[in-house]
């Protein structure tokens, strides 16, 4: 587990991500349970990297807005990503680009091409990917739950 906010740490993903497992590491450790040796059955994990093998579309909400994201591998770069999303009824796409590890992800977006205008952090359960939208200063956050719509 240290090795894993090590690695968030160097890839530069969010602190927010980081924060949240060194909290959940103090808990167990302040419940007495030692969290490298814990009984407890370990998550599974559904690595990002399949799902993003091929172009994914997902749809769901963002807040109380429905959104359809595309995303897709950066080309020749691995656990890199770049696609867009839009919320429907609107016509502007906003750029997103991030990294993801494992289970793990953490996007950028754009709403203008070249500023950021909000920070995606969420994990992956095989199915869904779910997590909060915030803006760039955290002032505004927002859940999202985005499904996996599958190839036709």
């Amino acid at each position: 587990m240290r090795d894993r906010i090590q690695l968030y740490i160097r890839h530069g993903i969010r602190w927010s991500l980081a924060a949240m497992i060194c909290c959940s590491l103090t808990m167990q450790t302040a419940a007495g349970a030692d969290p490298d040796t814990a009984d407890a059955a370990p998550a599974v994990r559904h690595p990002l990297a399949k799902l993003f093998a091929n172009p994914a579309i997902l749809r769901g909400t963002l807040g109380g807005a429905q959104i359809q994201m595309e995303l897709h591998l950066k080309p020749g770069e691995s656990g890199t990503l770049e696609g867009s999303y839009f919320i429907f009824g609107h016509t502007q796409k906003i750029q997103l680009a991030g990294e993801f590890e494992e289970d793990a992800l953490s996007m950028e977006e754009s709403a203008n091409g070249q500023d950021v205008s909000g920070l995606w952090d969420g994990a992956y359960d095989g199915a869904t990917l779910t997590g909060n939208w915030s803006t760039t200063e955290g002032v505004v956050v927002h859940p999202f739950v985005l499904k996996v719509i599958p190839a036709k």
